[in-house]
């Protein structure tokens, strides 16, 4: 297909056009920016009970990540969080396939917000959804996790 873009049956040109397209929608349902959270999901420990803390502790930060954007006036696309729910992420035929459709929904998202601790390397899956952003101009933006959870907790704090 070259330079167009089939989403769902629909055939649409080049990325200029889908993004028009994208903005003029958005601004007739006056839709807020979406923005896709690239988090770490994936534990690092090969221990099996370690990774199962890990892993769930890994969604826990992603929970905290998109409340951090729709509290700050964005619409989160946290398929970390949703695919989990019916995806076993610890079956790669389903954790491809998740990021296959994670990657689809990339596409439609203004921004990626790349979210680490300081000094933490990028998981395979971060690398995968920050190449598909760069090579479909999409902006990336890369947060600190730390701040964000103080932002949060200082939100909460506030607010009770």
């Amino acid at each position: 297909m070259g330079d167009k873009l089939l989403v769902g049956k629909v055939c649409f040109g080049p990325r200029e056009d889908y993004d028009n397209l994208l903005s003029k929608t958005r601004h007739w349902a006056n839709i807020i920016p979406k923005v896709f959270i690239c988090i770490r999901l994936r534990p690092k420990s090969e221990d099996p009970i370690r990774a199962k803390r890990e892993f769930e502790n890994n969604l826990e930060r992603a929970k905290i990540a998109a409340r951090y954007a729709a509290l700050n006036g964005y619409d989160p696309e946290a398929t970390t969080i949703y695919f989990t729910q019916f995806l076993n992420d610890f079956n790669e035929v389903e954790r491809d396939l998740g990021r296959k459709i994670a990657q689809s929904r990339l596409y439609a998202c203004n921004e990626i917000w790349m979210i680490t601790d300081k000094g933490e390397v990028p998981s395979s899956g971060m690398i995968s959804d920050l190449t598909f952003a760069v090579e479909n101009d999409i902006q990336m933006v890369g947060k600190d996790f730390a701040e964000i959870k103080k932002w949060v907790e200082n939100y909460d704090k506030a607010s009770h």
